[in-house]
Formats: structure tokens, sequence, C-alpha cells
């Protein structure tokens, strides 16, 4: 169960940082109409209640083109949806900090050698987010997932309904050790980003 649920959020972390990132590239150089209609359809996931966005993916993937939850396809089409805005909304405010120059490049050597350089704080925070909402998402996941297929968040909730005191002692132990990781992680990526100005200042 936990591998299994680090592996989906992995996956659904690359796949949306692929995603929001290519996104807010096309966006950011679009048109002004056409950017603000991409980033009002953009907020729907951000906007919308997780159980909205669970039935109608549920909806729309498994009744109506017939795909089997089996293949675990809605679970992760289910999750990027949920977290690819958040990525999106995470690079995009580095794309506007950069600067306009691109010295000479062709389009394609610039998107590779200084505009995906410039974006990797962004793609990294945003692929961070996107790993944390995976882990968190309960909703979608119980309307998408395989019967036999159990995430943390889905474990934890159907087990501590009415369960023993003992069982929700010990998830509430897990859930403890997680919170403590992640807080470790953001004191340790903070402290270096907080050595790198030191340094550059």
């Amino acid at each position: 169960m936990i591998i299994g649920t680090v592996f989906l959020a992995l996956l659904v972390a690359v796949l949306s940082s692929i995603l929001g990132t290519l996104g807010a590239i096309g966006i950011f150089y679009s048109s002004k109409k056409t950017r603000m209609s991409i980033e009002l359809v953009n907020q729907i996931p951000v906007v919308n209640s997780d159980v909205v966005t669970g039935f109608s993916i549920c909806v729309l993937l498994i009744v109506f083109a017939g795909i089997d939850k089996d293949t675990y396809i809605p679970l992760i089409v289910g999750q990027t949806v949920l977290c690819t805005p958040f990525v999106y909304l995470s690079v995009l405010p580095k794309l506007k900090q950069m600067d306009p120059l691109d010295l000479g490049c062709t389009p394609a050597k610039a998107l590779r050698t200084v505009i995906f350089r410039e974006l990797v704080p962004g793609i990294a925070a945003g692929f961070m987010t996107a790993v944390t909402l995976s882990l968190d998402d309960y909703f979608i996941t119980t309307y998408t997932k395989p019967a036999t297929f159990n995430t943390i968040s889905t474990y934890v909730v159907n087990a501590t309904r009415g369960a023993r005191t003992e069982i929700k002692t010990a998830l509430w132990a897990l859930s403890t050790v997680i919170f403590l990781l992640v807080v470790l992680f953001v004191v340790v990526i903070n402290s270096k980003d907080l050595k790198k100005s030191t340094n550059v200042e």
C-alpha cells in the first residue's frame, strides 16, 4: 500500500510537472485573450470541490468512455487533473520574472538552455506540491481507484471508521510520521535556499 501510494504520487507528479510546465510556457507566450481564457479554465480544478471533480472524472472516463477502473487510467487522470493547475501556478511566476532577452538563441535552444533552467525552482515547487496533493487526496481517489487498490489516505479514512482504539492510535502515529517527514523536507529545502541567497548577497 505504501509503495503503491508513493509510486502513484511520483508518477502523477511527473505527469503534472510536464503538463503544467509546458502549459505555463505556452500560455505565457500566447495572446492576451487566449491566456485569459485558459487561465480561467485552469482555475476550475483549483476552486472546485474534490468530490465534484472526482465524480465528474468518474462519469466521463468510466461511464461514457468505458475505461475500466482496473487499468488505473481513471485514477492517474483524476489526480493529474487535480495537480496540474498547481504546477502551472508554481511555474508561471518564474516565467514572469525572467529576462526577456534570448541572446540570439533560436526558440528551441532558448527553451532548452535558458527557459527550462530558469524554471527549475518553480518546477521543483510544483512537483512537490503535486506529490503532496496526491498523497493527501481521498475523494478523487475513492471515485476512480480499482476496488483492490488502496492509498494511504483511503486506507486511513476507511480503517478509522468504527476501528478499535489500537488501530486508530497506530494510524495517528503513521500520520504524525508522514507530517514530520514533510516538515523536515521543507526545512532542509528552505535552509539551502537561505544559504544560497546569503552567499549571493
